[in-house]
């Protein structure tokens, strides 16, 4: 029923809008004024964004020529943010961002406040895919702000969408459908079926997880009849990618998979390569569900490629993730290692690119700060008319107020420097640990291999009936068992001193009575492994390990503390 009644409403708009987009089309062919046809590019622009991005750019780079060609101001910063925009929905988010900049420059410089909340909006969207989800609430609370004091209320229907998202994002469900029914409510009071759309989606993502699944379903589908008629696959993909999530938590199998394939074939349509790779990782996780090792490994793949070559570093780490998972359980340990690395190397570069954004965030608010303090002086001079000392007088505290606050901030910035040092120190430690305990628990299998190997070597010397074949057979089984036992612990204490030099060393310098089997007992400790993981390497049983744990708290002397004997080792 909810479908039906919004096509029923909206159905002529939908029908108008091609032959909109034709009529204007065919208008610009006919008309000669520079300024008039930058309009009609501008709109044309405005109806395709969604349907036709590469078709819409161009006609955005079309007006922007013809703005700067012209100086016109108003229409230029137009441009930019429809192409901010356009390079957005692409995942283009350094050239994006790079529009949205000039964008807001030219509107500040020409005090335009819609155009200024407008570019605040599209740069927001970067901060919140770099995850500074605070800083992204807060400009989007001063977009709110701007577009309510000018009475703008498609501008105010969008900022309190993306302050709805912000608050989704940090998991406030309640915050965020306040804020999304704001929004669609804003929507239906002007008719902007996009807004719509897109607050029916987005409410229903907030119900689907109060397991309000009847309202979801009616959610989504009104939120594709719309954007079908509108023509915006984006929008549409996005629904498909949503209901097919939906169909995968209630264990439809074959309508999670049908739903999936729709929003491949729309994604790929429009080149968007983010919502794309999302979409794969979903593939792969539903997949592993099924227990379908070939198809989890295709889509895992697929999804590393796309982000490899655009480089978006979440997407990789996803892919890395799932892929280490799967060849753990297929017992290929290289592989796992090999994926295991790359998930580590792209979380230290996405702690990096955090704190680039950081250092955009500062040079955002200086630019703001500087854009407030010349209002100021402008102002100040058409009012009271400063004299030329009280001009060098401000200017003096203006200066000696930036210097200062340079100070500060050089300071801050060799604070946070420091300690991102000292953070990456310590996961190169974390590591190093994991991938030692990895390759000691691969030792184990290849042990575990070889007295197998060995096992069946001693049925064979029993079932031998020359003499000298069985002393051939039983020299060999204890050959093997010996290169079990020698070589496994040479490897791990070879391994264990590359990370940890002078762990050994220091210990036996303050402990010199520790036993050969006690300084390994340290140095699986010292790895933070468990008396379960111990027990599988050394062959010993959990109630023998405890037992020899107290008894080396004692020789430790910390019997009579709350000291941990992780914590004690870690010193060393």
């Amino acid at each position: 029923m909810l479908i039906f009644l919004f096509l029923l409403i909206y159905g002529s708009s939908f029908s108008q809008s091609r032959s909109a987009i034709d009529s204007l089309e065919l208008a610009l062919n006919r008309i000669n004024d520079d300024t008039q046809k930058c309009d009609i590019l501008l709109n044309i622009t405005d109806l395709i964004i969604s349907s036709e991005p590469d078709k819409a750019l161009d006609y955005a780079q079309k007006s922007l020529v013809l703005s700067r060609e012209n100086e016109d101001s108003h229409r230029e910063i137009k441009a930019y943010l429809q192409l901010a925009e356009i390079y957005w929905s692409k995942t283009d988010f350094k050239t994006s961002l790079e529009y949205a900049y000039q964008a807001k420059g030219l509107a500040a410089k020409e005090d335009y406040q819609k155009e200024y909340a407008e570019s605040i909006l599209i740069i927001t969207q970067s901060f919140f895919e770099l995850g500074d989800y605070k800083k992204s609430s807060n400009m989007n609370f001063e977009a709110l702000k701007t577009f309510e004091k000018i009475n703008d209320k498609k501008g105010v229907m969008n900022a309190l969408n993306k302050i709805g998202v912000d608050f989704f994002s940090q998991d406030d469900s309640d915050k965020a459908l306040e804020y999304y029914k704001q929004s669609l409510n804003m929507a239906r009071e002007i008719n902007d079926l996009e807004g719509i759309s897109r607050g029916l989606n987005n409410t229903a993502v907030i119900y689907g997880n109060r397991g309000d699944i009847e309202k979801v379903k009616a959610n989504y589908f009104a939120s594709v009849a719309i954007n079908k008629k509108l023509g915006n696959h984006l929008g549409e993909g996005v629904n498909y990618l949503n209901l097919g999530m939906v169909n995968a938590n209630e264990n439809n199998d074959d309508s999670t998979l049908y739903y999936y394939r729709k929003a491949e074939s729309l994604f790929t349509g429009l080149n968007n390569f983010y919502s794309l790779s999302d979409l794969y990782l979903k593939f792969a996780l539903h997949h592993t569900k099924l227990k379908q090792t070939d198809s989890v490994l295709f889509y895992s793949q697929q999804a590393l490629k796309i982000g490899k070559e655009n480089n978006i570093k979440l997407v990789i780490y996803g892919a890395a993730f799932i892929l280490k998972g799967r060849y753990l359980e297929l017992s290929d340990f290289q592989k796992a290692y090999e994926y295991s690395e790359l998930q580590y190397q792209i979380k230290d570069s996405l702690d990096f690119e955090n704190n680039k954004t950081r250092l955009s965030q500062l040079e955002f608010l200086y630019e703001q700060d500087k854009i407030n303090q010349e209002k100021k002086i402008k102002q100040q001079r058409r009012e009271f008319s400063f004299s030329l000392v009280s001009g060098i007088i401000i200017m003096f505290f203006l200066v000696l107020f930036i210097i200062q606050r340079n100070k500060t901030k050089r300071k801050s910035l060799e604070q946070k420097n420091t300690l991102l040092e000292k953070e990456k120190i310590s996961k190169e430690l974390e590591f190093r640990n994991k991938e030692l305990a990895t390759n000691v628990m691969y030792s184990i299998e290849k042990n575990n291999m070889l007295r197998n190997i060995s096992d069946e070597l001693f049925n064979i010397e029993k079932e031998a009936v020359k003499e000298e074949t069985q002393n051939a057979i039983q020299r060999i089984s204890k050959r093997i068992y010996k290169s079990i036992e020698e070589g496994s612990w040479e490897e791990f204490e070879i391994r264990f001193q590359q990370v940890h030099t002078d762990f050994y060393e220091n210990l036996s310098k303050d402990f010199p009575d520790l036993s050969t089997n006690e300084k390994r007992l340290c140095g699986f400790l010292r790895l933070e492994m468990t008396s379960k993981e111990i027990s599988k390497i050394t062959g010993q049983s959990i109630s023998a390990l405890e037992t020899a744990r107290l008894r080396l708290r004692k020789k430790l002397g910390i019997t009579k503390t709350k000291v941990s004997l992780n914590s004690f080792l870690s010193n060393y």
